[in-house]
């Protein structure tokens, strides 16, 4: 006879897989464990609920009718290995069950939580601190009102510590840096512009580290896709202490004849001319990779680890210079859950497959694509809450990247690993062109990026401004470098925009390396591109961006942005933040002023900048809307007040007036 507890973890043990379809594994590598011993290394204790996946670490549910109950079961597990595996319990989730509970039978309960009854919840984590543990819980005090689809997104997000994903990343970040030390010392100075040339960098240095990431990146997903099935990719060997290059080249070309060139295609460029030039230097380079790709699969982190996110701003200082900060992945879900609700569309919608043909994702300065990533993952939990099964999110992820996910960056690296994070994401299933491009600066037009499209809506080396479409595989024997983001045709937009501008130490288009001459003509171009719109080259791109999202958003659509602090009170924003009063609604801000905004709180890496995140939606009846600039001119606004230090605030109305209490 089952406890009234154990009643509910095998209720919820079922739920679980229905929400996630890709729990319900048939083989004993991936599965649910409820009520189940034998799985830890102290067989004395036995997890409520032990969800255990090839590619995310193990994480345990404790649930109990008493609240200190849960609390204590779940921080007790903490640090305990599972048995034959070594992996050990990082990350516990404590349950509290409320009281109507204790009257359903199995089928009750399972029926009451697939409908989205209520359950309390905190999170518990082990972290390293100065060589010794100390354990988490989040929140300080309490518990979290959600539903069982809450919580099985949380076990997802949450089963990677921070300083765990930042302590490995470092580690990564340091093999990738004596692989290029190695080309460095065995390539002439000549041979190493030439692969620099080859991966788009100014400096031959930026060009040895952009190539042991792309090495990486195709290493990764080489393994994953074998891991997956695919004939085409042979698995990895991690003892080999002396890879041979071209044996790489093989197997990475053989995969290109079916698909992934985004990913595949600039290894091999890169991986060829290095061969080509000394062979021994690039076995020693693959050797120290291939550690980095072991330390991800020895956690089991293959869907998880973002290489753009995590390691391109700790290789990579070219954006510091123009202002363009990469996104911290926890702030990228963050706005992508305050941007993208659920009750947005019906369930219907949400489980079709073919959402993404009608309701695109965008993010026009998309860098290495945490963002779209971060609004992908979001779309697919909603198509797996309302009965999606694991073939329609095969269809929905190969949608998705073909047609539903827009990104632009001038950076062609960051372009291609944006299309990376987002195909790993997937099962393994072919995909055609997608929707990702880099953008050209300069040219003979002076073109400005992805700025380009408040002229026009199709960019095809529109003034030189397309450098290239990411592509999966070739379609009919060439390429369709084009890219298409008409007026009022996107549902979603998320954006980190460079906040870059023409003063205060700062040089807008610095990033594409061009000379003073050519710059001034880029930012001339841009001052031309925005007049009429209600953004002033003063307040740098950032205000830029926010009045082209407004072109690019459909009537309803939302959007979330990562703004510099000064958009709320900056008198050269005044006339953008008028835009946004008039022709949006359901507006929210949110800040973290004063010092808690700096460091490794800031929403974006490496700023030391206060910041703040916007999102509102865009008013649904066109005779609203005033879009001459002349009327923003002639506005009256009060002069807001200037934030102060102090604690994090949410304003839902008038986001400019934004002032942190203490």
């Amino acid at each position: 006879m089952r406890s009234i507890e154990e009643t509910f973890n095998f209720a919820l043990g079922e739920i679980l897989p229905r929400i996630n379809p890709i729990w319900n594994a048939q083989d004993s590598s991936s599965s649910i464990f409820v009520e189940q011993g034998g799985l830890l290394s102290d067989t004395t204790k036995r997890p409520d609920i032990l969800i255990k996946h090839a590619t995310t670490p193990p994480v345990v549910i404790e649930c109990s009718y008493v609240k200190s109950d849960a609390d204590k079961d779940a921080r007790e597990r903490l640090g305990y290995q599972l048995k034959n595996t070594g992996h050990s319990i990082e990350t516990s989730i404590a349950l509290f069950i409320p009281e109507e509970f204790r009257s359903y039978d199995i089928r009750q309960s399972r029926d009451a939580l697939f409908k989205g009854k209520s359950v309390y919840y905190a999170l518990h984590q082990r972290m390293k601190v100065n060589n010794s543990y100390e354990n988490r819980r989040w929140v300080e005090n309490g518990f979290i009102k959600g539903t069982a689809c809450d919580v099985a997104q949380l076990v997802t997000a949450a089963s990677i510590t921070k300083e765990l994903a930042a302590e490995t990343a470092d580690e990564i970040a340091a093999h990738l840096e004596q692989a290029a030390s190695i080309l460095e010392e065995h390539l002439s100075h000549e041979e190493q512009q030439s692969v620099a040339r080859v991966v788009h960098q100014v400096t031959n240095m930026k060009g040895l580290k952009t190539t042991s990431i792309l090495w990486l990146n195709a290493l990764i997903v080489q393994q994953r896709l074998a891991n997956l099935g695919t004939q085409e990719s042979a698995y990895l060997s991690f003892t080999d202490e002396n890879p041979i290059p071209t044996e790489v080249l093989f197997s990475w070309n053989k995969i290109l004849e079916k698909n992934w060139l985004s990913i595949f295609n600039p290894a091999v460029k890169s991986m060829e001319i290095v061969v080509k030039l000394n062979p021994n230097a690039a076995s020693k380079a693959i050797s120290h990779v291939l550690k980095g790709v072991e330390k991800i699969y020895s956690y089991g982190w293959e869907i998880l680890f973002n290489v753009g996110a995590e390691l391109f701003p700790r290789l990579s200082d070219d954006r510091k210079q123009a202002a363009a900060f990469y996104t911290q992945p926890a702030t990228a879900e963050l706005l992508a859950s305050l941007t993208i609700q659920k009750n947005d569309l019906n369930p219907e919608t949400w489980a079709n497959e073919k959402f993404p043909f009608a309701y695109q994702i965008a993010d026009l300065a998309c860098g290495t694509g945490t963002l779209l990533r971060a609004g992908y993952q979001r779309i697919s939990r909603f198509h797996k809450e309302c009965s999606g099964s694991t073939e329609t999110l095969r269809s929905l992820h190969k949608n998705a990247m073909e047609h539903g996910l827009v990104g632009m960056d001038v950076s062609p690296i960051a372009a291609h690993l944006a299309s990376s994070t987002l195909a790993v994401q997937g099962y393994g299933d072919a995909y055609a062109t997608t929707q990702i491009a880099w953008c050209k600066v300069g040219g003979e037009r002076n073109a400005t990026g992805s700025i380009e499209l408040f002229q026009e809506s199709q960019m095809m080396d529109l003034f030189e401004s397309l450098g290239h479409v990411v592509h999966g595989r070739q379609t009919d024997d060439k390429f369709v470098d084009s890219i298409s983001v008409k007026n009022e045709s996107i549902q979603y937009i998320l954006m980190n925009p460079p906040y870059s501008r023409t003063r205060g130490g700062q040089s807008a288009f610095d990033i594409a390396g061009l000379n003073d001459h050519d710059r001034t003509k880029c930012q001339e171009r841009w001052g031309r591109l925005i007049n009429g719109e209600p953004a002033y080259k003063k307040a740098g791109m950032a205000a830029t961006f926010l009045a082209l999202a407004r072109r690019k958003l459909r009537l309803g659509g939302r959007m979330g942005f990562v703004l510099p602090l000064t958009a709320a009170f900056a008198e050269s924003w005044s006339e953008t933040r008028a835009m946004i009063e008039n022709e949006f609604e359901h507006i929210i801000a949110i800040a973290v002023s004063g010092g808690l905004a700096l460091g490794d709180q800031a929403l974006s890496a490496d700023t030391g900048m206060e910041e703040m995140l916007l999102v509102c939606q865009r008013k649904s009846d066109p005779t609203t809307l005033l879009l001459n600039k002349e009327f923003y001119k002639g506005l009256s606004m009060d002069q807001p007040r200037k934030i102060r230090g102090g604690l994090p605030t949410i304003c839902k109305v008038e986001f400019w007036r934004i002032c942190a209490a203490k």
